[in-house]
C-alpha cells in the first residue's frame, strides 16, 4: 500500500489526523488493528532511513499518544 501525506482538500481535512514529527500526516481510522499497522509501517520507514533506536521508539510513542488523544477527543 502506498503511503502519502494526507492531501489537503477541503473534504479531507475535516477528518481527525495524527502528525508524526517529519510531518507525515496519518489518518485516523476506527479500527485499531488498522491504526497499529499503519503506525507500525510508518516508524517503520524512519528505521529503514537509519534513525537511532531510541528516536524510532520516540516517534512510534508519540503518534501512540497522539493517537489516544483524538480519539478521547472525539464526539460518538
Amino acid at each position: 500500500m502506498t503511503r502519502t501525506k494526507a492531501p489537503n482538500h477541503p473534504t479531507i481535512r475535516h477528518f481527525p489526523v495524527i502528525t508524526c514529527d517529519c510531518g507525515f500526516e496519518i489518518l485516523v481510522l476506527p479500527d485499531l488493528k488498522a491504526m497499529s499497522q499503519v503506525i507500525e509501517e510508518h516508524v517503520l520507514e524512519h528505521k529503514n532511513k537509519d534513525a537511532k533506536a531510541d528516536e524510532v521508539n520516540r516517534i512510534e510513542k508519540d503518534l501512540i499518544a497522539q493517537l489516544f488523544k483524538k480519539i478521547t477527543e472525539l464526539e460518538i
